[in-house]
């Protein structure tokens, strides 16, 4: 079984090396993409092996690494082509955009605000979820518990920081010294929400906007930031109590073991043709206006079928990602799904090569190829779009307002300072 984990090794390797040879960054979809497959379907399966813990799926574990392998190739492949409709989709769309674009001119009162709208949207979370200050005393057992039902709140709170976030990165940070404490700021906050992904998603889009719009950044130094990335993860686990060792914060990662659970009961389940993949459209319906919504939908109708109640408690254990593909069609589906998903993540990159800016970078953030992390949680894409429209209005608008500040007797005179980054004032 062994030969079967290093065969996937050798796939995700393989198309690493070519696609950051193509694109001469290892920052790309499939390098951010890559060590969560290395971790999830080589690592933690092979060790999962030796400790005996995939005995009970030995039958399936042979087409389980397969499939992971095909799925991943199938992926990487689509970089290799010359082009992707996506991105001339995006682009188009951008272009409609352009009178109402977000640049650097974003100020200090407009970040404000989006602070305040992140604030507003955390009490409201407080409020309707029941846990009030357990967000802040105990984040994680609030995340566990409390998120059922509110968490559209738990998504768009963090929507509008991580957008706060990448303003203030292209207003500010201009070397990579600066990029320190505004990464730890943002990401410390994060923690109040819970979620391990969401807090290293600045360090990833801090990473990336250094490399493209500051300063490249040499692949071996990619490397150690992402080594230092997965034990910080390791980190949070044991700080949030979701481990107790650094062994055991590996198996948290037992995305394989559920998905060769899958397979071994492939027989209840049966081929959906469809109708698991056409669920996601429940994304669209928020439950406070349709209450009836089902809790199992998309990929979690997988995980429904073999934990039951889970989804309804919030608990969704992780799957790799061709197994939705292959609930619908089998092993053509896992190849359709990987080629929609590959083509998906490839316009959207280069349309931010193309672009480098601010809305280029929040759509490849929710894109979902920085693995386990996207800007606005499980929104739909045209969701995603109509929100983030609506936030660069205001923006805008809030960024062509000065406000005038009262003359007062107390303050020296001759005294020059920035008001909410506006434009510099002289008193006196």
């Amino acid at each position: 079984m062994y030969y079967l984990f290093a065969f996937n090794a050798t796939i995700v390797c393989l198309f690493l090396f070519v696609v950051s040879r193509k694109y001469g960054t290892i920052l790309n979809p499939i390098g951010l993409v890559s060590w969560f497959y290395l971790m999830a379907a080589v690592i933690v399966p092979a060790y999962s092996y030796s400790l005996g813990l995939l005995s009970a799926y030995d039958r399936v574990l042979p087409m389980a690494s397969v499939l992971s392998s095909v799925y991943f190739g199938a992926v990487g492949l689509t970089f290799l082509i010359q082009r992707s409709p996506f991105r001339t989709f995006f682009r188009a769309l951008f272009e409609l955009m352009r009178p109402i674009e977000l640049r650097e001119e974003t100020n200090g009162l407009s970040r404000l605000l989006l602070f305040v709208q992140a604030g507003v949207l955390f009490v409201v979370l407080m409020s309707l979820s029941g846990a009030g200050l357990l967000w802040i005393t105990n984040s994680r057992e609030a995340y566990q518990h409390y998120r059922v039902g509110v968490a559209v709140w738990w998504a768009s709170c963090q929507a509008v920081l991580m957008l706060a976030y990448v303003c203030a990165l292209f207003r500010k940070v201009k070397s990579p010294i600066r990029i320190i404490p505004t990464v730890l700021f943002f990401s410390a906050i994060t923690l109040f929400f819970g979620s391990k992904a969401s807090v290293l998603g600045y360090f990833v889009i801090g990473l990336v906007y250094l490399h493209f719009r500051v300063r490249p950044i040499r692949t071996k130094a990619v490397i150690a930031a992402g080594l230092l990335l997965v034990a910080c993860f390791m980190w949070l686990q044991i700080y949030q109590g979701t481990a107790q060792g650094v062994l055991e914060s590996f198996l948290y990662f037992d995305y394989f073991n559920n998905s060769a659970a899958f397979l071994a009961q492939f027989h209840d389940f049966g081929f959906r043709y469809g109708q698991v993949g056409l669920s996601e459209v429940w994304f669209y319906v928020p439950r406070a206006i349709y209450p009836a919504k089902p809790f199992a939908f998309g990929d979690v109708l997988i995980t429904d079928a073999m934990f039951p109640g889970f989804a309804e408690m919030g608990a969704t254990p992780g799957l790799l990602p061709w197994t939705e593909g292959y609930a619908d069609f089998g092993v053509l589906g896992v190849v359709l799904y990987a080629l929609l998903t590959g083509f998906f993540w490839k316009g959207i990159y280069e349309l931010f090569l193309e672009r480098r800016d601010i809305q280029s970078l929040m759509l490849f953030g929710q894109a979902g190829a920085i693995s386990h992390f996207q800007v606005f949680l499980n929104a739909p894409m045209p969701v995603f779009l109509v929100w983030l429209t609506c936030e660069i209005v205001v923006i805008r608008l809030v960024s062509m307002v000065t406000i005038p500040l009262p003359k007062l007797m107390l303050w020296p005179r001759c005294i020059r300072f920035r008001v909410l980054g506006s434009s510099r004032i002289k008193w006196g």
